[in-house]
């Protein structure tokens, strides 16, 4: 009975995707289907493009490889691939990676080396079929500044001054995206707050208040509900704040079994002993 397998992806501690099959074996012939949940607004990470793969991976068996050095040397073979660009904004996406019908299916090379009392363990070789997914990844920095759902960032810079009818705007020269550091708290701010707070008070008392916690606004704004355009025009930062995010590739493999082509007879594991 096959069940759904999901994988988390990390970068440095940060989840950046997670990875679901629809099973974890498949048929020589059939497609392999996966789903990519990414991009979760919360979260400091994000995915500029994604790449998924399908290898199959050959090896030998420790006892017969021709140096200890060789053990992870492994003949890679990639037979199906998918690629998308410019997922900034996207949430979830899938791929779909056919499994050739004439290829071999999974198996393993068992050579005994014929010494009970051997301290070394020694690794099976044969055929092993994985999922590579390459992840070009863009993770903010922990004190960059937040917004209303998360980390802000941004893809865009300004396109010359502000003009009558608003803001141009024009794509960056990179594929990495943009970051503010949060602004700190000075002792002038607090002072403001203070201020509002007895503004408030007594406005509160010559109006009087209709129901008990009424508060009345005294006309400033606040700075950090404001979005870019009207922070420039408060006097608070500019385009000169916005620092470029550095962009990484994350990697994972995952294995998959893959069986014999559809039959009458139930599929089991292949292990060739020598």
């Amino acid at each position: 009975m096959l069940f759904t397998v999901s994988y988390d992806v990390n970068k440095d501690g940060t989840k950046v995707a997670v990875l679901t099959f629809t099973k974890s074996a498949y048929r020589l012939g059939e497609t392999v289907l996966g789903v990519v949940e990414l991009n979760w607004r919360p979260s400091r990470a994000r995915v500029l493009k994604l790449s998924a793969l399908l290898e199959a991976h050959e090896s030998l068996p420790a006892s017969i490889s021709p140096s200890i050095l060789s053990v992870s040397r492994q003949t890679r073979r990639v037979h199906a691939e998918h690629h998308s660009s410019f997922v900034g904004n996207t949430l979830r996406t899938t791929f779909s990676l056919d499994v050739p019908s004439d290829a071999s299916p999974t198996f393993q090379i068992d050579v005994s080396s014929g010494e009970s009392n051997s301290s070394i363990q020694s690794s099976p070789g044969g055929l092993e079929w994985k999922v590579r997914l390459c992840l070009l990844v863009a993770v903010a920095s922990p004190n960059a500044q937040q917004g209303s759902d998360g980390v802000k960032l941004k893809h865009l810079i300004r396109d010359g001054p502000r003009g009558e009818w608003g803001t141009a705007w024009k794509a960056a020269s990179t594929i990495a995206p943009s970051e503010r550091p949060a602004l700190l708290v000075s002792p002038t701010d607090t002072t403001l707050k203070e201020t509002q707070s007895w503004t408030s008070f007594f406005t509160s008392a010559f109006f009087g208040a209709s129901e008990p916690g009424t508060q009345y606004h005294d006309g400033d704004e606040d700075v950090a509900g404001l979005d870019d355009e009207e922070e420039l025009e408060a006097g608070v930062g500019g385009e000169e704040d916005w620092r470029e995010v550095k962009v990484e590739m994350v990697e994972c493999e995952v294995p998959i079994k893959v069986w014999p082509g559809n039959t009458a007879f139930k599929a089991t594991e292949v292990v060739f002993e020598v």
